[in-house]
């Protein structure tokens, strides 16, 4: 059945929205004082209470809290114990104490992990501990049921990539879940057509400040390539259950623990 000429205006201004909104997360996670544009864009979400907040970290935080858990499946969240890997100022963490039985937030940012403290403290959350430590080097006192990691693998080139998720690997149970979230390259021949495709899908729906910054990202950073990813996972003993590459900012990998090494 074809779409109607409103139905096919109606979804790409969904789709538009949803760009906007993750815009807004990149753009306030690195910059509280960008709550204005969230608030200028999505006022029925904003709550004044706290507004020192960033806002969107943490309904971009509830969206992708709700789905992961329904992807674990488990019936008793309140017996889990999650690591948050890369946590900075604690958004994800914060949301999931709610539901989680014990978190480690952890992140090598003493200044983040003082503002995810901070947060946590006037919400009076005591089942976080917060360790100023990283991929390479953390390990729990007890192994973990959950490994989240959203927007932070980027920092590491590909062979501490390898070395982070070998680490990774000593801090699940067997059968444990490894949840990345990351910027990632699809793959084609031509480099200079397929970064300037991505760069002029992102104009289309973003502002040429945020367009600078990719820009930065791409020539800077570690994002690396879909298939090179799945392959050091892959060898880090994991099996990829589920994974999402078609969004242009953050490809996302729904892992279980299969070895130990």
């Amino acid at each position: 059945m074809a779409l109607s000429s409103s139905n096919v205006s109606h979804s790409k201004k969904l789709n538009s929205l949803r760009r906007m909104y993750l815009q807004a997360a990149f753009v306030t996670a690195g910059n509280p004082k960008a709550i204005v544009f969230f608030t200028a864009v999505f006022p029925q979400f904003i709550d004044h209470d706290s507004a020192y907040l960033s806002q969107v970290c943490i309904l971009m935080s509830i969206c992708a809290f709700v789905a992961f858990i329904d992807k674990l499946g488990d019936s008793e969240p309140k017996k889990l114990t999650a690591i948050d890997i890369g946590c900075g100022t604690g958004a994800f963490s914060i949301h999931a104490s709610k539901y989680l039985g014990k978190i480690y937030a952890v992140d090598v940012s003493e200044e983040m992990l003082e503002v995810a403290k901070s947060k946590a403290n006037t919400k009076g959350i005591g089942n976080i501990e917060f360790c100023n430590s990283g991929f390479l080097d953390f390990q729990p006192e007890v192994t973990a049921d959950v490994v989240y990691s959203k927007w932070a693998f980027h920092h590491l080139p590909d062979y501490w990539k390898q070395a982070a998720l070998l680490n990774i690997n000593k801090m699940l149970k067997s059968g444990g879940i490894f949840y990345l979230a990351d910027f990632v390259f699809e793959f084609d021949h031509d480099f200079k057509k397929n970064t300037d495709a991505l760069l002029e899908k992102l104009s289309k729906d973003f502002t040429k400040d945020f367009i600078e910054e990719t820009k930065v990202h791409i020539r800077e950073e570690y994002s690396t390539f879909d298939w090179i990813l799945q392959g050091l996972i892959e060898r880090a003993g994991f099996n990829i259950e589920h994974s999402n590459t078609e969004d242009s900012l953050a490809s996302e990998y729904f892992c279980r623990k299969i070895n130990q090494f």
